[in-house]
C-alpha cells in the first residue's frame, strides 16, 4: 500500500513540476495581473494552431 501511495505522490509531483515554459509564463502573468486575457488567448490560439 505504501508503495502505491509513494508512486502516486511522485507522479503527481512530476506533473506539477513539469508544467512547461508556456504555462509558467501564463501563471506568472496571471499572478501579476498583467494582460491575463490577452496572454491566455494568444497561448490558446498558438496551442490550437500548432498543438
Amino acid at each position: 500500500m505504501w508503495v502505491s501511495a509513494v508512486q502516486g505522490l511522485l507522479v503527481g509531483a512530476g506533473l506539477i513540476i513539469a508544467i512547461g515554459a508556456q504555462n509558467a509564463f501564463v501563471l506568472s502573468q496571471g499572478l501579476r495581473r498583467e494582460h491575463v486575457w490577452l496572454v491566455a488567448a494568444i497561448c490558446a490560439f498558438a496551442t490550437g494552431c500548432w498543438g
